[in-house]
């Protein structure tokens, strides 16, 4: 009965020994495991970065390409209508200069 009692004694604290390994290799494994997940984490942001990053820069060269053809454009527009102008302005002076000379040479007929 006593070494009935031992062998027992002796198995419980062999499982025990088992049972902590195991606890030891899991919680190893649990450690192993996180760092594969924080590095995979932190590879994942970065590459979210460099996506955005790369999206920003897209949006910002597309903004500035509309603000340059929005300028071009109202330039265009702005020397169209100062020779419109200019053209108006020539053929108002030309009637002017015309009635002028009817009135000179009216008033020196008279």
């Amino acid at each position: 009965m006593l070494k009935e009692r031992e062998e027992k004694i002796a198995k419980g604290v062999a499982d025990a020994d088992a049972a902590a390994k195991a606890l030891a290799e899991a919680a190893e494994e649990k450690r192993g495991i996180i760092a594969a997940a924080n590095t995979e984490a932190v590879a994942m942001a970065d590459r979210a970065k460099a996506h955005a990053s790369e999206k920003a820069d897209a949006i910002v060269a597309e903004a500035a390409a509309k603000a340059a053809q929005v300028a071009k454009d109202a330039e265009l527009r702005a020397a169209e209508a100062k020779a419109q102008a200019i053209k108006e302005s020539e053929a108002e002076i030309a009637k002017l200069a015309i009635l002028a000379a009817e009135k000179v040479l009216t008033q020196r007929a008279s």
